[in-house]
């Protein structure tokens, strides 16, 4: 993340996750310790300055009153964004349906240039019933659905740049549509680009496995001619999109080619130290426990 914020500009990336952090023996252990400790990986994120991010499956695990106390507490609370999570009373937004976030990049004309992103969340539509039942609190929606429509406000809206963060796989190669929209959701106008996640797959990768599908081109990570990405689990790596803003004959912005890759986490990956001291702070939790 460092080397493509160097190489890039911090202003000119975004940096996104799609669920399932709070997924581990860790973080298990950690909300048994002590449920008014913040998460480490919580912590390490927000010292990353994500930009936004979206709730997955396994968040759900612990509920929603240690979820909003953990999003809160670790200052991620404003970034994070599920569209398709709805009150039962009332049927209003459980979450902001997307975070707008406001970048200023150098065109290629020496000007700069205020770029409005949209990233619009959406976590899976069958919560989980782990520690708690969620009906009669709020319900999840179809995802397509849930992004297609806010996509569709922000553009309206003036957006210049729409990304669909969504924690469902790409489901090009199967047909459980409401899991994995990811592809589908390329087809959305409104929508510049995909980020995906859940079903552990990695896309795009030098494998062919999408050979047999004229809507993908895997050498660029597009599907239906919108870059997209699955990063697989676990931070095994690190999903780049990269997106070509340019003018119109009017001088408005528009959105132009644009190609996805994975960047694998090897051994060699150099470690942050930043990381290292929040998890350090902590190793005395888990030694502790251990000793007993």
């Amino acid at each position: 993340i460092q080397t493509e914020r160097k190489n890039s500009g911090m202003d000119e990336t975004v940096l996104l996750d799609a669920g399932d952090t709070l997924y581990s023996y860790a973080t298990d252990f950690f909300y048994g310790y002590n449920e008014k400790l913040v998460q480490p990986i919580y912590q390490a994120m927000a010292a990353m300055e994500y930009d936004a991010i979206t709730l997955g499956n396994h968040e759900f695990d612990y509920g929603w009153d240690y979820i909003e106390y953990q999003l809160k507490k670790s200052g991620l609370y404003e970034k994070t964004t599920v569209s398709n999570l709805l009150y039962e009373e009332d049927d209003s937004q459980v979450l902001a349906p997307s975070v707008v976030v406001e970048k200023e990049i150098l065109m290629s004309d020496g000007r700069l240039q205020t770029v409005r992103v949209g990233i619009v969340g959406a976590t899976r539509q069958s919560l989980s019933t782990k520690r708690q039942r969620y009906s009669g609190l709020f319900y999840g929606t179809d995802i397509y659905g849930a992004v297609k429509k806010e996509a569709e406000r922000l553009k309206k809206e003036g957006v210049d740049v729409v990304v669909a963060l969504i924690h469902g796989g790409i489901g090009i190669k199967d047909s459980t549509q409401t899991v994995s929209p990811g592809g589908r959701l390329a087809t959305v106008s409104q929508i510049d680009a995909v980020v995906t996640s859940h079903t552990h797959e990695e896309f795009p990768t030098n494998q062919n496995l999408y050979k047999a599908y004229t809507s993908v081109d895997e050498k660029n990570g597009l599907i239906y001619g919108k870059p997209v990405v699955a990063v697989g689990s676990y931070a095994q790596n690190l999903g780049v999109i990269n997106l070509e803003i340019t003018y119109d004959g009017n001088g408005n912005l528009v959105v132009g080619n644009g190609n996805s890759k994975l960047l694998a986490v090897e051994e060699s990956t150099k470690e942050s130290e930043t990381i290292l001291n929040i998890n350090k702070r902590y190793e005395r939790y888990l030694e502790k426990k251990l000793d007993t």
